[in-house]
């Protein structure tokens, strides 16, 4: 609230009839502060920033106002300074109004020393005292203060924008970083020399490669049946991208099923499922990083782990399925803890 407050909108009291208004009580004109002084702190006026005059008390938050400074806030159309859904200001309690009448106070003007209680009467009889200024003028300081308030927040908007694109940066880097990670890591090149296949011509790959982005699970079976290696790298060169890469990236289940079956009878599934692409994505992490919906990839991964509670999952791929909380899917199907 502090922030937003720099400025002491009201300087002297106000009165519905004469439309002028004065603020609150210095803390400087304040006699015998004593043990009071840190407290004190906690019974200013949300507008006027000074020690309150004849309190009033937001019920829902707390907040004291002034009274003449709540009056004049109302004829602004202004609420709660913490916009409270529901206005209930009415009178300080009981224990606000008893320490305040505890105040001696000094009139800055004429000098005088008298009680808290007696210094409001006070302060609407010493001539000196009474500085008035018209409402035009309230309402300027109030919409001084409005434009300020915007102003903060539009400087808050940015300051996010500017961490959001640095997150982004930094997220990016770390991808890139860790790309480069898995392509010189010396195991994952030996397993991609051992498993990859390359024995298909151009036109062939396309074939493969367009049955499973089309969903054409018959088509797809067919080749895999009759010299087409699931293992084949079906991308363009170096990308080591394989059918099943395919089958999970695009959200084909059917056809995802019938590789890891495949490659399950052959022995090789283990292998098969840490096979890293150039940019960083074994198998699980395609069907992860698909446009799919979080709801659809948790079946998906469900549907895989349930026939295949032994399947090999990365520990790359680990990483992400907790950020995506699916953890539990591992734990329950698989034994997992993550």
């Amino acid at each position: 609230m502090d922030s937003l407050h720099k400025i002491k909108i009201f300087q002297k009291k106000v009165t519905i009839d004469d439309s002028k208004f004065s603020s609150g009580i210095d803390e400087e004109c304040i006699e015998n502060p004593g043990d009071l002084e840190e407290i004190l702190k906690g019974y200013t006026c949300c507008i006027c920033l000074e020690i309150v005059k004849l309190p009033m008390e937001c019920k829902n938050c707390e907040s004291l106002y002034c009274s003449d400074c709540w009056q004049l806030l109302k004829t602004q159309g202004k609420n709660c300074v913490l916009s409270c859904d529901k206005i209930h200001v009415h009178k300080a309690r009981r224990f606000v109004r008893n320490l305040l009448s505890n105040l001696y106070v000094k009139c800055s003007q004429c000098n005088v020393r008298t009680d808290y209680l007696t210094f409001i009467a006070h302060t609407e009889t010493c001539a000196i005292n009474l500085k008035f200024f018209s409402r035009n003028e309230f309402k300027k300081i109030i919409d001084d203060q409005d434009e300020k308030i915007n102003s903060l927040k539009k400087e808050l908007e940015t300051l996010k924008e500017a961490r959001n694109e640095e997150k982004k940066k930094q997220d990016a880097l770390k991808k890139e970083q860790l790309k480069t990670k898995i392509a010189n890591d010396p195991e994952m090149k030996k397993i991609r020399e051992e498993m990859l296949k390359n024995i298909l011509d151009v036109h062939a790959k396309s074939k493969f490669q367009k049955a499973i982005i089309e969903g054409k699970y018959i088509d797809f079976t067919h080749m895999a049946l009759n010299g087409y290696p699931i293992l084949e790298e079906i991308s363009p060169p170096n990308y080591y991208w394989t059918a099943l890469h395919y089958t999970m990236y695009y959200g084909q289940l059917d056809m995802a099923e019938f590789c890891i079956s495949t490659l399950e009878k052959e022995g090789i599934l283990d292998k098969a499922m840490v096979i890293f692409s150039s940019d960083g994505r074994c198998p699980i992490l395609c069907l992860l990083t698909n446009s799919m919906t979080l709801e659809q990839k948790k079946s998906f991964l469900s549907e895989i782990l349930i026939n295949h509670p032994k399947i090999k999952i990365s520990d790359y791929a680990k990483v992400e399925i907790k950020k995506r909380g699916m953890a539990n899917l591992l734990k329950i199907y698989c034994g997992i803890d993550i």
